[in-house]
């Protein structure tokens, strides 16, 4: 179809391969583009696009899906947790002999059959890389489901996750003891059999009171998921069980395709009270030092006072980002107040402490709302509260090492003269104050790696490069392509992720070209600009299939039409 006569139409959703209705048509534009606003932060999104004939009302096919990840908040952190080999696998009942070789082992059997009864699976998350002082913003753990051939019974049955007390377990593959440990919580989002479709992600969202479980993990070290399907079959059946990826052996996906739980979290912040280290009366016949006044002199010009913070204190090492911060004042007196007044502070960039300066100063940023006059007759102590842009641009001195100049100005409806308030100055107990809460986080990704190279070793692509030497460095994230160079972390295939210099692709097909990218990244994480290479290979290489073998009795029964 021609552009000419046809509009687009735009689905968003936040799992992949979803239904495109209704309820997720956010957009329908006769433009090439589309801006998406008030997204999440720190969550995946999935596009879908497809163009719409105007007059015959044809649609064209989907466009390829896209993938994004929305930007975390300034004060934010993301990690994403796996299990280790020997912290995942399932115990079955009629399997207690075996159970310990299901752990790191081909892939997770979770509901109930004929020949291994009801299966339990078991997941543990290593919780000492997130920092003790975390704050648990957001958590969802996600599944990947394999093969549904063992799930016989179309809608019977649902498939959860609970969190377990890992006190309560002594050996992960005892099946008595998993069996019968007592839920602390069990996840809200149940999923039906009728909804579990191989191949699509599933996921669960914590609410706040499971977000406030994980929370209480982190003193103990780990968290212990388990994950139930149903625990009997109706009368004539035998077997309801569903297969999930594992990423480990040789049944799995590879590491792409691991359980895995996506946390964004923030950390406790500190918290200073900075007293004002300068303050000033200045009006346009003198500039009192030590004094902090403001108002209308006797001509009726305007008297400003003027408050000065020094940030040397907040450590230069690392990045801060300030997550609040407020301005705190006190009157000790009012003069010559007969009209109702109102009184603003706000950051102003200074050259000079002299009347015409600060008259004619760059405006920066007004803090809060104004104060009244008749509010401070009854509440002497005001708070002037910074908002997101001001934090800014308290974040911006001190990375500059620059002064807080902020100027306290009257404004009245009517001309006064000789009205004044008096506010408690740097000398006295109730003296101003400049209170911040910070955290430090870094603001910038580090130098993406060096001298990617990719090679064939014993049939594999061998990737290697070199890592940037800096402290902050926390690993490298390698991803395949196989249409176009990877342009973000989550644009492929997940090969690889940590501190090593090289990896093998050991799940691609080495005769198909395709394209790497390679990600250095921090603790935040800030990923770098990619370091790209497309491959193909000179020579083709053989490749040996591995016969299938079934993992599962009734799966192999199925399979050979019994």
């Amino acid at each position: 179809m021609d552009d000419d006569g046809c509009y687009y139409q735009v689905y968003r959703s936040e799992s992949p391969k979803y239904h495109c209705t209704r309820e997720n048509l956010i957009a329908i534009t006769s433009q090439n583009e589309y801006i998406d606003k008030q997204l999440k932060s720190g969550h995946r999104y999935y596009y879908n696009l497809r163009k719409v004939n105007r007059v015959s009302r044809i649609k064209s096919p989907f466009s390829p899906e896209v993938k994004i990840k929305t930007c975390l908040e300034k004060d934010e952190f993301a990690f994403t947790l796996f299990p280790k080999p020997d912290q995942i696998g399932y115990v079955g009942e009629l399997t207690q002999s075996h159970n310990a070789e299901h752990f790191g082992h081909n892939s997770l059997f979770i509901g109930v059959n004929k020949t291994k009864g009801v299966c339990y699976g078991v997941i543990v998350f290593d919780m000492d890389r997130i920092p003790p002082d975390a704050i648990i913003k957001n958590a969802v753990f996600s599944l990947y489901p394999m093969n549904r051939v063992g799930a016989k019974i179309e809608n019977y049955g649902e498939w959860s996750v609970s969190i377990l007390n890992p006190d309560d377990i002594n050996e992960l593959s005892v099946y008595e003891e998993i069996h019968q440990a007592p839920p602390l919580q069990t996840l809200g989002d149940a999923i039906d059999s009728d909804q579990l479709t191989q191949g699509i992600w599933k996921s669960w969202r914590f609410s706040a009171m499971e977000k406030q479980l994980i929370q209480d993990q982190l003193e103990k070290g780990r968290l212990l998921l388990r994950l139930q399907g149903p625990d009997r079959l109706p009368l004539g059946n035998d077997s309801q069980m569903m297969q999930f990826d594992i990423g480990y052996g040789r049944f799995g996906g590879g590491i792409h395709y691991r359980p895995c739980l996506d946390l964004i979290y923030t950390r406790r912040p500190y918290q200073l009270a900075l007293a004002a280290s300068d303050c000033h009366t200045i009006s346009s016949a003198q500039l009192q030092q030590g004094d902090l006044q403001c108002g209308f002199d006797s001509e009726g010009d305007t008297v400003f006072g003027q408050v000065a913070f020094s940030l040397s204190c907040i450590s230069d090492e690392s990045d801060i980002v300030i997550t609040q911060a407020y301005f705190a004042i006190e009157s000790e007196s009012l003069s010559g107040v007969s009209q109702p007044m109102r009184f603003t502070a706000e950051i102003a960039e200074l050259d000079d402490l002299d009347y015409c300066s600060v008259k004619h100063r760059e405006k920066i940023e007004y803090l809060g709302y104004e104060v009244s006059s008749q509010e401070l007759g009854k509440t002497p102590r005001q708070i002037f509260m910074f908002d997101s842009s001001a934090r800014q641009h308290l974040e911006s001195f001190h990375r500059d090492k620059k002064t807080v100049n902020l100027i306290i100005r009257a404004t009245s409806a009517s001309r006064q003269k000789d009205a004044l308030v008096n506010w408690q100055a740097i000398d006295s107990e109730q003296r101003p104050q400049l209170v911040i809460e910070y955290i430090e986080r870094r603001k910038q990704a580090l130098e993406a790696p060096q001298e990617l190279q990719a090679s064939l070793e014993n049939g594999l692509v061998k990737l290697t490069w070199t890592n940037p030497e800096h402290a902050d460095f926390v690993g490298s994230y390698v991803v395949r392509n196989s249409f176009h160079p990877p342009r973000s972390p989550f644009d492929g295939v997940k090969l690889y992720a940590g501190k090593d210099s090289y990896t093998f692709d050991r799940f691609g097909n080495a005769n198909l070209p395709k394209y790497y990218s390679v990600f250095s990244y921090d603790n935040v994480p800030n990923y770098s600009v990619p370091a790209s290479l497309r491959f193909s290979a000179d020579e083709v290489m053989p490749v040996e299939y591995d016969e299938f073998e079934p993992q599962d009795e009734v799966e192999k029964q199925y399979r050979e039409g019994d």
